[in-house]
């Protein structure tokens, strides 16, 4: 019993170790593709906003739209109304923070949350009202980097929205620039969260379905073991009743199908069961072996498999109250490829009171 507790303890560690990665593997996919969307829908224009006013550049032929006196003329005739369904908005300081902060090298593989940790002390809004951005500028003496950092409050960035689309405009993107033209502009990623959750639901959708499908397959498995486990029922009681027959004759000499009979009833007391014997297997193969195929011959069990640990599993297999008379089956042979050894071993399975 304590070796089943053992192997159902390593299989459910196995299972959490192995939802945490898919997990994690769904996580950065949804993050990925939700970054890709970003940058596969480029603005058809920048609207620039600066304390003097607005202008508004044409992507397709690099040329400033004629300035007008607000928005609604802006984007209502001409080429602003070609450009205004799909538009950058970029504010120019005096609109937005835009800080130059300087951090060690050593900072980039976690630049995000480190930025995020500046933006609270350099906002004047909590992170939580915030929008914020970054971009590294380059290489500092001494292997540090330069990192420009734009901040624009939630709410200014929703009313600016909204004065844009009550003018028929509509905003795709926000930038944090000095000028409409300049080439070092800060993105902040206004419907990142947006396409992340429309992503993570699509993803839901199909492993619902995937686990539906799982449900399915294991129901008619459990269907298949049902139907295996009452014939075998049916051939226990065929031979009972055969045994019971012969008895009641008073046969002498057994007949040739009660000798087979008594045969495959008396193996199926005798031998193990190949749960139990896989349960205590799997409690003894080290973490750095893989079997390729377990087979039972009567009492002896063979295994082939590869791995780099062939002295541990052996010595388990010994101490094991399972097996016995562990041995190579086979000569080991080497995979130079995969660098690992390739075996096969034999034991003799003893009979172990659950």
């Amino acid at each position: 019993m304590a070796t089943s507790d053992s192997a159902a303890r390593h299989i459910y560690a196995s299972s959490g170790s192995l939802l945490r990665s898919c997990r994690e593997a769904v996580s950065q996919y949804v993050t990925d593709r939700a970054d890709l969307s970003a940058t596969q829908k480029q603005p058809r224009g920048t609207l620039c906003l600066t304390a003097d006013g607005a202008e508004l550049i044409d992507h397709a032929s690099g040329q400033t739209v004629n300035p007008q006196p607000d928005l609604q003329t802006l984007l209502a005739k001409g080429p602003g109304r070609r450009l205004r369904k799909n538009l950058c908005l970029r504010l120019a300081q005096g609109r937005a923070v835009k800080k130059h902060i300087r951090l060690p090298a050593s900072a980039r593989d976690v630049l995000p949350a480190i930025v995020r940790n500046k933006v609270e002390s350099l906002a004047p809004w909590p992170v939580e009202q915030a929008h914020w951005g970054y971009r590294i500028t380059d290489e500092l003496p001494g292997g540090d980097i330069g990192v420009d950092v734009g901040i624009i409050s939630r709410q200014s960035a929703s009313d600016l929205r909204s004065e844009i689309e009550t003018a028929g405009g509509r905003v795709t993107r926000l930038e944090i620039a000095d000028t409409a033209t300049a080439k070092d502009a800060i993105v902040i990623d206004l419907d990142h969260a947006k396409r992340r959750q429309k992503i993570s639901g699509s993803v839901k959708r199909a492993f619902t379905a995937l686990a539906g499908i799982c449900l399915l397959l294991a129901a008619y498995g459990l269907a298949l073991v049902y139907v295996a486990s009452t014939e075998i029922s049916g051939i226990t009681e065929q031979i009972a009743r055969l045994q019971q027959a012969e008895l009641n004759r008073g046969a002498n000499t057994a007949s040739p199908q009660l000798t087979a009979a008594n045969r495959i009833h008396g193996r199926k007391k005798t031998e193990p069961a190949f749960a139990a014997v896989l349960a205590d297997l799997t409690t003894a193969v080290p973490d750095g072996i893989w079997l390729e195929s377990i087979e039972m011959r009567g009492e002896r069990l063979v295994i082939s498999g590869r791995g780099n640990d062939l002295a541990a599993m052996i010595g388990q297999l010994e101490e094991s109250a399972r097996f016995s008379n562990v041995q190579y089956a086979a000569a080991i042979q080497r995979d130079e490829a995969a660098n690992v050894e390739i075996f096969t071993v034999s034991a003799l399975i003893a009979k172990v009171s659950p």
